[in-house]
């Protein structure tokens, strides 16, 4: 991934598959690195997307933010509160 800097290796670990660039000619060569060994770059932004992308993480962080913790299984996301039953 060859992205305009705007601070990202900040939030994520930049390397042979996340390149930021602030020039054209940055990111001429950071394309060039991704071609030149692409199985190296193509596995390191891979493996960056599982860890920070995995929805458990990002859903995780977004549930927190928005007070949905509260209540909620840290593996099944169901109510630990008992079950309603449907009255008849």
């Amino acid at each position: 991934m060859v992205e305009q800097d705007t601070a990202l290796g900040d939030v994520l670990p930049l390397g042979p598959g996340l390149h930021a660039f602030r020039t054209v000619e940055e990111a001429a060569a950071a394309l060039g690195a991704v071609e030149a060994d692409y199985a190296r770059a193509s596995a390191h932004a891979a493996a960056v997307a599982r860890e920070y992308f995995a929805a458990e993480r990002v859903l995780g962080a977004l549930r927190r933010v928005a007070g949905l913790c509260r209540g909620l299984g840290p593996s099944t996301g169901r109510s630990r509160s008992p079950t309603r039953r449907r009255s008849a």
